[in-house]
């Protein structure tokens, strides 16, 4: 904390207040924003504050701050500020976002944060409205970045949408290309050999461990890519050779029979592990390079006319899932392999520029992070 910075009550800073109720049936067409505890939910034909204007969420979802421009409506699950006290909006609205609102519900016995508990959390302000603009501009150019960095990753994605549309169905065809694609099961594809198409093991709590053989599950495996969990499962050695389990490999293809959605499938990546396996669940695809480009056949896995075709063919009422040999009987489309080889190609530098977005918004994040912390502390000053 910086020593010019006056220590004092949150509630000599701002005064919060609650939100109104406003049920469905009398909204009525307009333009002002509801703001609910989790943000802009709805809109209404009138305003109950005047903007600029601080929420954040009361009871249901806690500790998400928003700040509003125009005129609004915040909700009863909602805290406002009601009274700025001179101090600027907002930078009010990235200071809240320091406060940890989880610590302070159900104080009282009932759920939710109160207003009167918050209003007694000693807080540390900068002295002049000067300084608080500068760091409210400070962060909001940080925003900006990171939102147009995010517009620009869901425009990429858009663009990788619309090649997967054409490219793998073959309603358009690359330079060069002009021969028949063809019908195939994953099995056939898999060259009829349960080996090249198998599912992982059958492994029980008991044989779970926290060091060993690293255990991939159905969590692991998004919609065209692995994720890593911060908690890692594996098994005992000595159940993986009990057990005779199925060790998998880099470039394997592994699918999900289980939603939600059944038939999402990745590339198993280098997770730098020495043994892997996979549970029961997880069908272990290995086409052979001859008949198939893996990378082709993973984007073809993450296309809606695959889930479809996934989801006809799954059964049960709680947790709906495919059996193997009805996956196996999937018939998809397929060019020849140098066709795939080429498509695939564009559609890795695709992800490719899209992880690299990624990777620089994780780091625009992490650098507005620091300066929240550097900045709303006073230990940096910017006047």
């Amino acid at each position: 904390m910086s020593p010019n910075w006056k220590t004092q009550s949150l509630g000599s800073v701002v005064t919060l207040q609650r939100g109104y109720d406003l049920p469905y049936r009398l909204r009525k067409p307009g333009s002002i924003p509801i703001v609910t505890s989790s943000g802009i939910e709805d809109i209404h034909c009138e305003a109950k504050v005047k903007g600029p204007g601080v929420v954040t969420g009361r009871y249901g979802t806690i500790g998400e701050v928003f700040f509003i421009r125009g005129d609004f409506w915040p909700l009863n699950t909602t805290l406002y500020v009601r009274d700025f006290h001179g101090n600027d909006p907002l930078f009010t609205s990235y200071f809240l976002q320091t406060i940890d609102f989880h610590s302070y519900s159900g104080r009282t016995g009932v759920p939710g944060v109160n207003r009167n508990d918050l209003h007694e959390v000693e807080v540390s302000f900068p002295p002049t409205k000067a300084e608080q603009e500068a760091i409210a501009e400070a962060l909001s150019d940080a925003d900006a970045l990171i939102e147009s960095l995010w517009q620009l990753i869901a425009k990429k994605r858009d663009l990788k949408q619309g090649a997967m549309q054409g490219l793998l169905t073959g309603r358009r065809r690359l330079p060069g290309f002009s021969g028949k694609w063809e019908d195939r099961t994953l099995f056939e594809l898999a060259g009829s050999r349960k080996d090249l198409f198998d599912d992982g093991d059958w492994i029980e709590s008991e044989h779970i461990t926290n060091e060993g053989v690293r255990l991939v599950q159905t969590g692991n495996i998004g919609i065209g890519r692995f994720v890593e969990k911060d908690e890692k499962k594996y098994i005992f050695e000595s159940s993986f050779v009990s057990l005779r389990c199925k060790e998998i490999r880099q470039g394997d293809l592994l699918i999900c029979r289980l939603a939600e959605p059944a038939g999402r499938a990745c590339l198993l990546p280098d997770i730098g592990e020495e043994k892997i396996v996979t549970s029961v669940d997880v069908t272990i695809f290995r086409p052979p390079t001859s008949s198939a480009n893996r990378v082709f056949i993973a984007n073809l896995f993450s296309t809606d006319q695959w889930f479809r075709a996934v989801s006809d063919r799954s059964g049960g009422t709680t947790h709906k899932r495919i059996a193997r040999r009805a996956l196996g009987r999937l018939r998809i489309r397929v060019p020849c392999v140098d066709e795939q080889t080429a498509i695939a190609g564009i559609l890795s530098d695709m992800d490719a520029e899209i992880a690299a977005l990624e990777a620089k918004l994780a780091k625009s994040r992490g650098i507005k992070q620091g300066m929240m912390q550097e900045l709303l502390t006073g230990r940096t000053r910017l006047i």
